[in-house]
């Protein structure tokens, strides 16, 4: 209820933003203390709805580094009262909380404390929504100048799709070019036969280009990503005229 009250007094035409953010961050203290409540009774959905009203009074603050860092404690708190709570009905949403925890240790420049925070996400979300996870875990092993290659090692070989995308922000977010490389290398490789391919092909041909190497390689490339693409259309072809035959 004063979180509420306090959020209807900020007015986002007119008033000073010093004024509006120290308005959201009262919002803010209220809300997780109404959390805090709520997971010691065991209610997870009164901190769920506390947790998303602390999103929408919080994401005026997100899109900017220097606002985003009054809003670090007050997600890991709130993300720790949802666990304590045993809240498991809005996994998706929790992964947002997860990234804008994640977007606030960078903004620190915390890597390790930003890694131990994403080693222990995985165990509160489902593999299907890690995605933003494993990406996040990339980016804080690299700035920490350590191998993601353990932390590959623990992904199942049936998850190729995942492996891929992990390599590809691996060579996206590191700064020697033969990582690049090896990283985007990598991604295509291990999609072998698999459709999605196609995607990490065309971007290593790309990247080829925009690093001015032999263009007959980003040639080959995007010839057996067309290769690729035309089986999958043949097949498909095929499988329809037999359906209807």
């Amino acid at each position: 209820m004063w979180a509420r009250a306090i959020a209807l007094m900020i007015k986002s035409d007119g008033q000073d933003k010093q004024v509006q953010d120290m308005l959201r961050c009262e919002a803010l203290t209220h809300l997780v203390r109404a959390a805090q409540c709520g997971s010691t009774a065991r209610r997870a959905p009164l901190v769920l709805d506390a947790a998303r009203a602390l999103w929408n009074v919080g994401l005026p603050m997100m899109g900017s580094s220097v606002s985003r860092r009054a809003l670090f404690g007050f997600t890991k708190a709130m993300l720790g009262h949802l666990a304590d709570a045993g809240e498991r009905d809005a996994l998706a949403f929790r992964v947002q909380l997860f990234v804008l925890l994640f977007e606030c240790y960078a903004d620190r420049a915390a890597w390790d404390e930003g890694l131990r925070a994403c080693n222990d996400a995985f165990a509160h979300v489902p593999t299907s929504l890690q995605r933003p996870l494993w990406q996040w875990r990339v980016v804080f092993m690299s700035k920490l100048g350590k191998s993601v290659l353990d932390g590959m090692a623990k992904m199942k070989e049936s998850d190729a799709v995942l492996q891929a995308r992990v390599w590809a922000t691996l060579a996206r977010a590191a700064t020697d070019r033969r990582q690049q490389l090896s990283a985007f290398s990598k991604a295509v490789d291990t999609l072998e036969g698999h459709f999605e391919r196609v995607d990490y092909v065309v971007e290593l041909a790309e990247w080829l280009l925009a690093h001015q190497l032999p263009k007959r390689d980003a040639a080959d490339a995007l010839a057996s990503a067309l290769d690729l693409y035309l089986d999958v259309e043949e097949n498909a072809a095929a499988e329809a005229a037999a359906a209807a035959g």
